[in-house]
């Protein structure tokens, strides 16, 4: 156990609060007496706010009824104000501060609860389901539970009730842990103080949900209240040697009392890592946590310092991201009549361009150039960076001349400023956005030179993936044929699709008719979908026997419906969740076919939040496909490419794994022979530009690219390779279209990757090989 050497805070401990001065004006007790003497005279109609969560209608809500009338104080004091949720449930959980000295009174006034390590949910049980939204207001998992209003089961005893919760996820014990209660059957308690809410919340959960503990299909997941512990120093030193939760422990919340729940940051919430309270506090711990504390770790003040730094680092990042994603819809919108004689930017900043021809502009040594692209349209450069848009030069124009013209015009800033002279006003913005890419081109392959054969690899990336070498369980590692497919539902359970004892060999299609020709053989006999453990890599569950002859893709929806492609069969199966039996079929068994209602070899599918679904029909259609919900044809774009060597933008040899980014409205493929990723208007936003194509994203080191996949929280693309002497994952910012990190199991690399997936929180990447057989997972482990 570490025991501090005295009672009174040392001089580095009372200048911790000094690490905070930058982040307000004024003191953090100061700010907690305004915030205090401002809550009783706050009137909002939380009622009303309730029930809109409930209820996902926002339609009838007065803007007048969200404005914050706390004014430039309030701002100063509350990260966020009472604001209206858009589309995701963004900005409606109550955040911490870290406690940068002990506050007033904190032995009588103040409550201290454990937290575990997870994910921070807000939970809306209403309308006999209930839903878990990440703090950025994206869903995570919809499910039933016995909180009054998650399950139909309740209908007819309050069955209009609805309930809000803070809550913490833990993916390692499947269980949510509940913080905090802002709402419960109907009734809404966000301005009562916090000891009454606690109170409230356990003696509810024990009168009105006495099975929740039960797990039963009308209860599907463990949610647990957390306990709660006064904070004199006796109690807080008899909690941290006595307590022994199940779960780890990630840090402790310190709850004033008197506080009603607010949104954003609030001082009347604090935290601190449980190896600080000898420093912070004066209170010893057990040697278990300070085991927990970092190397590298000097003083509290110096690691919240650094903290904060990253944290405002990130943000910065993430309001850019934005930003650039609003801009780039508002341009979008603008032009949705498209005008052919304007340039049309993509929504997905990787490679627009229309079809065309590429010449070759790179004028140096070693591969450190980049290719150009000369359309009737739109000239582009095509490289390891970003690509954008600019208006055509003249047809007229031999491509030598533009090279040179283009070139020459770099090297000069009086050649710049006359080449830029000769055109209109809205053109010359963007040559000089065409020129200053020529000049990034030039200096990036000059880095060519100092980092040898590959481009430098982003080193600021904070953590990188690292391979799990113990996961998944041995007893699984056995049982796996061919891996074709990995997913992860909303909860960060890893669904696995292998083939058994079948391996896809080169007699069992027809070469001219594309017909499965071992159809005597009857369907795989062994279970085909596994179900495993994120933690320990466990089996949960195995399924799929007798279904499938040769599975391909498998995908998870926002509603945890599972989707599986057969090349064998030319179909595509749904399975709602849960369930084992596909609840939809599209195609006609072992008929492959090019028409509304057939596919040819299907490989992939992707799902919107709407229902709406994209099939890459693959290996003999070269398309992809767009349905309904409930599988109506909607529309279908893509074809084989006349020359393989110089593809057009819809040209598609093996679309080989679809990426769903909603929020630019994209669909993504991997154009596997053709080695890119190919990008196009899903037509959610803007159904009219269904299918038209907007990037391309390519590099010299893919060879052919066999899956990506999207990580919706961090915005980032995961990508696997192959045929290639080097075979490896990538991590793509494809906001910039650079290259964050190339991974894979060992120096080796992988050998025969075939999909890829990553968890919610973006921490875990799953890969499966069809040889060897097997799949992977790596995490990153963020601080």
């Amino acid at each position: 156990m570490s025991t501090p050497e005295k009672n009174a805070l040392t001089p580095d401990q009372l200048r911790i609060s000094q690490y905070k001065a930058k982040y307000s004006k004024s003191s953090q007790d100061e700010r907690r007496k305004s915030i205090l003497e401002r809550q009783k005279e706050k009137r909002f109609n939380y009622q009303s706010h309730a029930r809109r969560l409930a209820d996902s209608d926002w339609s009838t809500a007065d803007d007048d009824e969200y404005e914050d009338d706390g004014a430039e104080e309030a701002m100063e004091t509350v990260s966020e104000p009472v604001n209206k949720p858009g589309r995701y449930y963004s900005n409606q959980l109550m955040f911490s501060e870290w406690m940068v000295a002990v506050p007033e009174n904190f032995d009588k006034e103040w409550l201290m609860v454990m937290s575990p390590v997870g994910k921070r949910v807000l939970l809306i049980a209403s309308k006999g389901i209930t839903r878990a939204y990440g703090k950025t207001g994206y869903k995570l998992n919809e499910f039933a539970s016995a909180i009054p209003g998650g399950s139909m089961s309740q209908q007819g005893r309050g069955s209009h009730e609805y309930s809000v919760l803070d809550c913490v996820w833990s993916e390692a014990l499947q269980t949510y842990f509940i913080i905090d209660m802002m709402c419960w059957k109907s009734h809404p308690i966000y301005d009562t103080e916090t000891e009454f809410r606690f109170f409230w919340m356990h003696q509810k959960f024990t009168e009105d949900c006495p099975n929740i503990s039960k797990l039963t299909r009308a209860n599907q997941f463990h949610i647990v209240p957390l306990p709660h512990f006064a904070c004199s120093r006796e109690s807080l030193q008899v909690t941290m040697e006595q307590a022994a939760p199940d779960f780890k422990v990630d840090g402790l919340l310190f709850y004033h009392k008197k506080s009603h729940y607010a949104f954003g940051s609030t001082p009347l919430v604090t935290w601190l890592k449980p190896w600080m309270l000898p420093e912070v506090l004066n209170i010893p711990v057990p040697e278990k946590y300070m085991k927990l504390k970092p190397p590298q770790y000097n003083t509290a003040g110096e690691f919240i310092d650094n903290f904060n730094k990253k944290e405002e680092e990130a943000r910065v990042k993430r309001e850019e991201r934005l930003r650039i994603a609003a801009e780039k819809k508002a341009k979008r919108m603008e032009i949705e009549n498209y005008d052919h004689t304007k340039t049309v930017e993509s929504p997905v900043p990787l490679v627009p361009t229309v079809e065309g021809r590429e010449i070759d502009v790179s004028g140096q040594q070693g591969g450190g150039g980049m290719r150009m692209q000369y359309v009737g349209l739109v000239l582009v450069v095509v490289g390891v960076g970003v690509i954008l848009g600019a208006p055509a030069a003249s047809e007229s124009s031999s491509n030598e001349d533009i090279v040179d013209e283009l070139r020459d015009a770099s090297n000069s800033e009086r050649m710049k400023d006359d080449f830029i002279a000769q055109e209109d006003g809205e053109d010359q913005e963007r040559w000089r956005a065409i020129l200053k890419m020529i000049e990034d081109e030039a200096r990036r392959a000059k880095e060519f030179e100092e980092y040898g054969e590959e481009d430098p690899i982003d080193n600021e990336w904070p953590a990188p993936l690292s391979v799990v070498p113990s996961w998944p369980d041995q007893s699984i590692r056995g049982k796996l044929g061919q891996v074709s497919g990995v997913a992860v539902d909303n909860a960060g359970i890893v669904y696995v699709l292998h083939r058994g004892a079948r391996k896809w060999e080169a007699d069992m299609f027809d070469e001219k008719t594309n017909k499965f020709t071992k159809e005597s053989d009857g369907p795989i006999a062994e279970a085909t979908i596994l179900k495993i453990d994120p933690q320990t890599g466990l089996q949960l569950d195995a399924w799929g026997q007798n279904i499938f002859y040769l599975p391909h893709g498998l995908s998870i929806d926002s509603e945890n419906n599972l989707w599986v492609t057969d090349v064998a069969t030319h179909q595509v199966y749904k399975f709602a969740n849960g369930e084992k039996e596909p609840s939809l079929v599209i195609g006609t068994k072992f008929a492959p076919g090019n028409g509304t209602n057939n596919f040819c070899k299907p490989t992939d599918v992707a799902v919107a939040a709407n229902g709406d679904f994209f099939v890459s029909d693959g290996y003999c259609n070269h398309r992809i496909v767009k349905f309904t919900k409930g599988g109506e044809f909607i529309k279908a774009w893509g074809q084989k490419a006349e020359n393989d060597l110089t593809p057009g933008p819809y040209d598609l040899e093996v679309p080989h794994s679809l990426a769903l980014v909603e929020e630019v409205d994209a669909i993504c493929v991997a154009d596997r022979e053709h080695g890119r990723v190919q990008c196009y208007t899903a037509g959610i936003e803007t159904p009219a530009a269904l299918g038209k194509y907007n990037a391309t994203f390519t590099d010299p080191r893919f060879g052919s690219v066999y899956a990506l996949t999207f990580d919706v929280e961090d915005g980032l693309f995961y990508l696997v390779n192959g045929d290639t002497e080097d075979v490896r994952g990538f991590t793509i910012n494809p906001e910039e279209g650079q290259i964050l990190e190339i991974w894979s199991p060992d120096q080796t690399g992988f050998t025969t990757p075939h999909d890829v997936a990553v968890s919610p929180d973006g921490r875990s990447v799953y890969v499966g090989e069809i040889g060897p057989d097997r799949v992977w997972k790596f995490y990153r482990d963020i601080q």
